[in-house]
């Protein structure tokens, strides 16, 4: 059996983006939509588009989108808008594991000379400045990502995914936050304020 792989994001980066296309197409085409949600998509070695993606990087990609991860696929499709947001978004992402910075931290020297020898330093470095959501307790929350979510009503615990943001919309943050969790509405103004 085959590895199932797509097209490189950053060497084949136009088939990527029709293939990211006929994928959008298949989405807004469907009569009924699935419910299956977008990180299990991304997840989904038979959607070659995002067989790239795996577990760890759908779920920071997500984070970074402030796109709830259980979301189905169509709301990303139904809205033009997003769907532009998301498209760019991916070649990005996905520029990370090329940058210089990420090779020299996670491809650099070796802890000893042992070939076989666990290298400590690079998993360290790729742990601490490469897993953003993925297996992590406590998450730094940049501001102008804290503020799309607050905006997109993500933080409001009556808010429906998809829908309009409610009325109240706490004022947005001048610091980073640490969050441990999906606060309530309530926590989330007494946060905004305190910068």
């Amino acid at each position: 059996m085959a590895f199932a792989s797509g097209p490189d994001w950053y060497l084949e980066r136009p088939l990527a983006e029709r293939m990211l296309d006929g994928w959008w197409d298949s989405v807004r085409a469907q009569i009924r939509h699935s419910t299956k949600a977008i990180v299990d998509i991304l997840c989904d070695t038979s959607v070659p588009i995002y067989s790239t993606f795996g577990r760890h990087c759908a779920n920071d990609f997500l984070y970074h989108m402030a796109i709830f991860p259980g979301a189905p696929a169509h709301f990303i499709c139904d809205s033009d808008e997003l769907y532009t947001k998301w498209k760019q978004a991916i070649p990005k992402y996905m520029s990370t594991w090329r940058s210089k910075k990420f090779l020299k931290l996670t491809a650099g020297i070796c802890n000893t000379e042992n070939p076989f020898s666990f290298n400590y330093t690079s998993c360290g470095n790729y742990f601490s400045m490469y897993l953003k959501v993925f297996w992590r307790r406590v998450v730094w929350v940049p501001c102008e990502l804290y503020n799309m979510m607050v905006c997109q009503g993500l933080f409001d615990e009556n808010h429906i995914i998809g829908g309009p943001a409610s009325s109240f919309v706490p004022s947005c943050c001048l610091i980073n936050f640490q969050v441990n969790h999906i606060m309530p509405q309530r926590t989330c103004s007494a946060l905004a304020s305190a910068g």
